[in-house]
């Protein structure tokens, strides 16, 4: 009887220390994605004082957290790499390039997957936007959809205006993939971790990052030399890098729409 009783017990704590880790996990992943969603954020947005200070506290206190998820020696290169940018003082839009060295730093020591398992379908992506984004962020991306327009119950803060971010900000098809799944604390923005599954949120994603152009996009005069990562993590500013490089003369709609290419021409990594 008490080897039985004392069986169940080791068997009934295995069972919670199981649960425990799984949870653990599952809060080292959220931690570690909120603070690289912080960590843009404090770049890229135009916030008032107190709420950017807000948001950089909490992404001190992220960082001691996730750090130590890290081997010793990644974690003193982790270490090292993030108090060289906090110390070239408070996070701005001139800090970008170094912003964009330390997500790379990030994605590599937690060996992220940063990019889809499939090519998205950006139609879908369309029309799950007109499904689920636009009464907020408004048909056009403007961040004038119609929760914005009753003044007994105001949006604080207010949706962005996803086409200003897409000509002007450090986001990516990446950037996107990552709000939309984890949501932004403190906005009225939720996770669709439970609602979406992650080939909806990647087309979700990728058809945010075309801009909202209805504009044809010109055609270059031959393949880019992309791979999907590229389309996933890169901003702006270094898809039109790399593709000039090559010779090209595509515009950044028609490098952001990957419908303009054959899932053949893209490169896997």
């Amino acid at each position: 009887m008490r080897l039985s009783i004392f069986l169940v017990l080791i068997s009934l704590g295995t069972s919670l220390s199981a649960r425990d880790t799984k949870e653990q996990k599952r809060q080292h992943t959220y931690n570690l994605r909120r603070w690289l969603q912080l960590l843009e954020f404090t770049v890229d947005d135009r916030l008032d004082a107190e709420r950017h200070q807000q948001r950089v506290s909490e992404m001190d206190a992220l960082f001691d957290k996730i750090k130590g998820k890290l081997s010793k020696k990644k974690q003193d290169r982790f270490v090292k790499a993030y108090a060289a940018y906090r110390a070239k003082g408070k996070p701005s839009p001139s800090l970008k390039a170094d912003f964009l060295k330390l997500r790379q730093l990030t994605f590599e020591l937690y060996r992220m997957v940063t990019s889809p398992a499939r090519i998205p379908d950006q139609a879908h992506g369309e029309r799950l936007y007109r499904e689920q984004c636009a009464s907020c962020h408004g048909a056009t991306g403007g961040g004038d959809g119609r929760f914005t327009k009753n003044p007994a119950l105001p949006m604080i803060p207010p949706p962005k205006d996803l086409r200003k971010q897409f000509q002007e900000s450090v986001r990516s098809p990446y950037s996107y993939f990552n709000t939309i799944l984890i949501g932004s604390s403190g906005t009225a923005m939720s996770s669709y971790q439970k609602t979406l599954k992650a080939h909806d949120i990647w087309s979700l994603a990728f058809f945010m990052s075309e801009g909202f152009s209805n504009k044809k996009p010109k055609a270059p005069a031959k393949n880019p030399n992309l791979s999907l990562n590229d389309l996933s993590i890169l901003t702006n500013n270094e898809l039109i890098d790399k593709v000039n490089k090559t010779g090209e003369q595509g515009d950044i709609h028609y490098v952001r729409s990957i419908m303009s290419y054959k899932p053949s021409v893209l490169r896997r990594k």
